[in-house]
């Protein structure tokens, strides 16, 4: 089961490292074919076979391809229109046959990939929606990744010092400076230190227990001084990055943390499983009633206790709720505004009471996931409001 969740986890984290690729690439200040080319040429590293992965990015008569590119049968589409009627469309060709999936060899996620970086091109979402979408993937990428990468070394049954050692140089590459940070891990007489090693006043420190008599300490260290965050200059993403890795090597790897990692894997899908559902259906072109009816209904499942949550959009005058809705004290609201100023709220509401979380009973991934519905809807009206501007 644990190796399964690594696997899902790992697909997870390129489909996440893909988007957020393509929205660095597309924050570029280059010409439209040079960001093209870039989008083109990164793909193939977010499919499940990438050494047999060529793509193919046409848009307004104009092709863009990947190296060693080649057309097979075994191909995925996506084509996208921008708000000015331009249209386009990326492809996915493996180079040799693979065992069928969910869309031929391929799966489910690349579908939802493909789907989104076509959303991504074309201009679905604003500027400020990817921009936050960015944040918050590339901190959940980071965590994912040094969860994995620890995970990884501890499952090879190396003796103790080995594996600290092996830690320790992975380490830097999860923080939000990789190229200016350094670790330290420290139990009894050992002390590992990864490249470049020395010691400055910009450090966070997380204690481990091997036994009740054995404990050791990790610290990370940034070479230079950056802009204050949660906890210095340091993330509360890495703080919690951190509190994982040190329970991992602990040992605590057992059915407490199991089962606690799995349950955030399960709200991070259906975080990602909501945007996906909500992206399909602005795809589906319907008007705007229809559109914020659908994703009202869908909204209930995505949070911790479906049975007993109900959703209402309030837009332009009109309400949209969810089956069996009703109004209670436990709720989450989050606003959206579109180009013109036309204003809106989403509001999710549990039916019962349930125990206190991040925000009275609600999860801080539930936060998280409202805001970026916030931002998808807000993102579908103003691709409306510039189909009638062009």
């Amino acid at each position: 089961q644990l190796e399964r969740l690594v696997l899902n986890n790992i697909e997870r984290e390129k489909e996440l490292k893909s988007i957020n690729l393509t929205t660095e690439i597309l924050k570029k200040s280059k010409a439209l074919d040079e960001l093209l080319q870039d989008v083109c040429s990164a793909l193939p590293d977010a499919m499940q076979y990438p050494e047999y992965t060529a793509t193919r990015i046409t848009f307004e008569g104009r092709t863009f391809t990947s190296r060693n590119f080649d057309e097979s049968p075994w191909v995925l589409s996506q084509a996208f229109e921008t708000p000015d009627k331009k249209q386009g469309s990326i492809e996915i060709f493996y180079l040799k046959q693979f065992p069928d999936e969910n869309e031929g060899p391929f799966l489910t996620e690349e579908r939802n990939l493909i789907n989104n970086l076509s959303a991504l091109i074309s201009g679905t979402l604003t500027k400020k929606a990817l921009e936050d979408l960015l944040a918050r993937n590339t901190e959940r990428l980071k965590e994912l990744k040094g969860i994995n990468t620890t995970s990884e070394i501890l499952k090879k049954n190396l003796p103790l010092e080995e594996s600290l050692k092996e830690i320790c140089n992975i380490l830097p590459a999860s923080w939000q400076y990789v190229e200016d940070t350094v670790s330290r891990i420290t139990f009894e007489k050992w002390v590992f230190q990864s490249k470049n090693f020395r010691e400055t006043p910009w450090k966070m420190v997380q204690e481990f227990r091997i036994s009740s008599d054995k404990k050791g300490t990790i610290e990370i260290f940034y070479l230079n001084e950056h802009p204050l965050e949660d906890e210095g200059p340091f993330l509360k993403e890495e703080r919690n990055l951190l509190i994982n890795i040190s329970n991992l090597i602990t040992g605590s790897v057992t059915r407490d943390i199991f089962n606690k990692l799995k349950y955030n894997n399960r709200e991070r899908l259906k975080e990602l499983k909501a945007i996906n559902q909500t992206s399909m259906i602005i795809e589906d072109s319907k008007s705007i009633e229809e559109t914020l009816q659908e994703i009202c209904n869908i909204l209930p499942r995505s949070w911790q206790y479906p049975k007993y949550t109900a959703a209402r959009i309030r837009f332009e005058g009109r309400i949209y709720s969810s089956q069996n809705f009703a109004e209670t004290g436990w709720v989450q609201r989050e606003n959206f505004v579109t180009i013109d100023n036309r204003k809106g709220v989403i509001e999710i509401f549990y039916l019962k009471q349930f125990p206190h979380e991040h925000e009275g009973p609600f999860l801080a991934e539930e936060r998280d996931l409202l805001i970026n519905i916030g931002k998808l809807i807000s993102g579908f009206l103003n691709n409306l409001k510039g189909r009638e501007i062009f």
